[in-house]
Formats: C-alpha cells, structure tokens, sequence
C-alpha cells in the first residue's frame, strides 16, 4: 500500500511537469499529451479493478490520447495506447455495473 502511494506521488509529478511544458510551448504538445495519457493509464493500474477512480484515470487518458489524434490521425503508437485503454475500459467497466 505505501508503495503505490509512493508511486502516485512519482505520476502526479510527471503529470504536473507535462502541464507546465505545455503551457510553455505547443512545439512538443502531442508528444506530451501522449506521455500523460500513458502516465495516467500507468496509474490507473495503481487502483483495485473496481474502483471508480481507476475508469476516472483511464477516460481521462482516452481523452488525452484522442487529442493526440485529432493533430497526428495516423500515430500508431497513439492508436496502440488508444485501443488498449478502451479495452481497460470495458474490461474494468463491466466490474463496476
């Protein structure tokens, strides 16, 4: 348990460290939308399959990766990450109904 709390602690600083990069600079925004969305799907497996937090962390990586997407349509390493968090998504979705 203080592990993952200590880990939690290392991905919300990387969170924090692409949010401030993107306020600087748009230059490397795809690049660090990718990077938080991967940081946040990591984290997401910090949390008990059936916990409403780990579906918060993973929609808000599908966000992230969708953004991505929308600039670069034909990254497939953000299609990859994409296709596997929506099958985190359904697969730990269908614990929470």
């Amino acid at each position: 348990q203080e592990a993952a709390v200590d880990a939690d602690r290392v991905y919300l600083a990387a969170i924090d460290k692409f949010d401030a990069m993107l306020s600087k600079s748009n230059t490397y925004a795809p690049e660090a939308l990718y990077r938080w969305g991967s940081a946040l799907q990591q984290r997401s497996q910090l949390r008990s399959r059936n916990n409403k937090e780990k579906i918060r962390l993973l929609e808000q990586a599908k966000s992230l990766f969708e953004d991505v997407l929308y600039v670069e349509g034909n990254n497939k390493m953000v299609r990859e990450a994409l296709s596997s968090c929506i099958s985190e998504l359904n697969y730990h979705g269908r614990w929470l109904q």
